[in-house]
């Protein structure tokens, strides 16, 4: 009766990424370490582990409209290395055991916040030259501004390409830790991971709603 009473502990015990989740994260000490770390004090907290699969999976680039300002945590815990096209001697080890060259070596699966862009300037103007009676034309423009207010719509522009929008990236990795303060105008997703990456993007994301902070 003790073995099974033994056996029963052992198959509940929480695996590692069930303690992150449901232990760690959410604890009122990993919360003021956090906050002591960033000078800031934090309140509502929310907790995800995801996984982003090679060849599928993606996220969208989303806005953040919130009059208050967050804290947003990522840890890496993916096991695969090769993702980062910089990166360090085990990533030049997993580029060659898939046959592949640093400059071929961009496969997705980075996080990236970039600034977005303001695009009502002008906007008034643009109606007020082509606003001929035309319903075609007033359809095309509502579609076009629709399509630049929308978060979730990527538009690659030549300051993208230069890194002069991008605020923070980081690439998928093992045991790496990234904090960032999110305020209103910043930008966020996940690249979609390619079938040449070297496996699937693991890691967990949590959220923490800023209380008080100075400027924000």
């Amino acid at each position: 009766a003790a073995e099974g009473g033994k056996r029963g502990t052992d198959d509940e015990k929480k695996s590692p990424l069930r303690e992150l989740l449901e232990d760690l994260f959410p604890s009122h000490a990993f919360k003021k370490w956090l906050s002591i770390a960033t000078s800031l004090t934090l309140d509502s907290c929310n907790v995800l582990a995801r996984r982003f699969r090679r060849g599928k999976d993606f996220s969208l680039a989303t806005g953040y409209r919130e009059e208050k300002a967050r804290i947003e945590l990522t840890l890496g815990i993916t096991p695969t290395s090769g993702w980062d096209a910089d990166g360090d001697a085990d990533d030049e080890q997993g580029l060659k055991e898939r046959g592949m060259e640093r400059s071929d070596a961009d496969v997705g699966g980075y996080e990236m916040y970039y600034a977005e862009e303001d695009d009502d300037e002008g906007e008034d103007d643009e109606d007020a030259v082509d606003d001929d009676g035309d319903p075609g034309k007033d359809e095309k423009q509502r579609k076009k501004k629709k399509a630049k207010s929308d978060p979730a719509i990527y538009r690659s522009s030549s300051a993208d390409e230069e890194g002069a929008n991008v605020l923070f990236s980081s690439h998928a990795a093992w045991n790496s830790l990234s904090i960032v303060l999110r305020d209103q105008g910043v930008l966020r997703f996940v690249k979609y991971v390619s079938r040449q990456a070297p496996g699937d993007r693991w890691d967990v994301t949590g959220e923490w709603g800023v209380a008080e902070a100075e400027g924000f």
